[in-house]
């Protein structure tokens, strides 16, 4: 832990200013050690700060470095955050940036929301996905099983 890290990890927590917060989003490395804090100001008191800290995120921190939980925690609070600009934010977390990380597909980006034990914000997420627009082709992402023909080949 160098002091700079610490410093920005205490004004992250503790700064009455949300533009200093918006500022430490914007400069402070990820790491093991401030991704929490990161992901912690997605709930801050601010909606700025909390829209700020889903773009960081969708630009710093690659989908599948984080744990499954921190995933569905930021889809869970995002989506369902009061305010449509956080909301906005998080939509456009996941699917401008982790969907093209799954390369596109749909199913890929569940799955690292572990879609068993989560299907609620699975199913969320696809819901996402297809308002965005995002599914070019979905018969593509299904794995076809050869032995038994579709309902188009019977």
């Amino acid at each position: 832990n160098d002091s700079v890290t610490s410093n920005y990890v205490r004004l992250l927590g503790h700064d009455s200013s949300k533009e200093v917060r918006k500022a430490v989003l914007a400069n402070i490395g990820v790491t093991a050690v401030t991704l929490p804090h990161i992901i912690l100001r997605t709930r801050d008191i601010r909606e700025d700060v909390r829209k700020y800290a889903f773009h960081a995120i969708a630009i710093k921190v690659d989908v599948k470095k984080l744990q499954i939980a921190q995933r569905v925690l930021l889809v869970d609070q995002g989506i369902q955050d009061r305010c449509e600009q956080v909301k906005n934010a998080c939509v456009e977390m996941v699917c401008k940036f982790w969907l093209p990380k799954c390369d596109n597909n749909p199913v890929l980006l569940i799955r690292l929301l572990d879609v068993e034990m989560n299907t609620g914000v699975a199913d969320r997420v696809l819901q996402l996905v297809l308002q965005q627009g995002g599914l070019k082709d979905p018969a593509g992402f299904v794995p076809q099983d050869k032995s038994h023909p579709s309902a188009e080949e019977a």
